[in-house]
């Protein structure tokens, strides 16, 4: 299916989404590093912006790590904010940009990732979505993308701040999607091709 053309009201009264929200599209192992994104929302609660929500996708298990998801449980029940985040566990991808669709934003918090921002950046960027993103150094080779924004990846006050900035950003985007879409295919298809170009050429150089 072509996501560009995906609606955002669709099929989605199930989740019973908040008005306000920032999206977490990640599997919850323990180098996604959503407890930055729960203390950010928090600092942003305590602050008064109680009607700021995180909606979290994925299946609450870490294979490496077993006891992790007990520990995101223990760490939300804690939080005065713990009622402002949900986790929907593993959706339907199309329900999945659904959401994101009618997302504020989407947040990658992760500390390692095998490229730019991960999935979820791709599809959010085709999108046209606003992205908070971890400054690791992988994430920081997404060029050229005039709605990703960088936060210190273990600095939650970083990320509450661009949270804060962003809270008013329309949740549909106003452009038209199949422009967006080819906008940012070709953004990140041209940095795809001049990785790959610079590998082959870094190989040569060796031989």
């Amino acid at each position: 299916f072509d996501i560009a053309k995906i609606s955002p009201e669709d099929k989605l009264e199930k989740y019973s989404l908040p008005d306000t929200y920032y999206m977490i599209s990640n599997q919850f192992w323990k180098h996604k590093n959503h407890l930055v994104a729960f203390d950010a929302l928090e600092k942003l609660y305590n602050d008064g912006h109680k009607d700021i929500h995180i909606v979290c996708t994925g299946e609450l298990k870490d294979y490496r790590d077993p006891g992790y998801p007990q520990e995101v449980k223990r760490k939300i029940e804690s939080l005065q904010c713990g009622k402002n985040i949900h986790l929907l566990g593993y959706i339907p991808k199309r329900d999945q940009l659904g959401i994101m669709k009618r997302a504020k934003g989407i947040i990658q918090p992760t500390l390692f990732e095998g490229g730019p921002g991960g999935g979820a950046v791709y599809a959010a960027v085709t999108l046209g979505k606003t992205c908070l993103v971890s400054d690791i150094p992988v994430n920081r080779e997404i060029t050229g993308c005039d709605n990703v924004f960088f936060f210190g990846a273990d600095k939650p006050e970083q990320l509450s701040v661009l949270m804060a900035a962003h809270m008013n950003d329309p949740a549909d985007n106003e452009t038209d999607p199949d422009e967006v879409n080819a906008k940012n295919r070709a953004i990140l298809g041209n940095f795809i091709y001049d990785t790959i170009t610079e590998a082959i050429g870094s190989y040569r150089r060796r031989e």
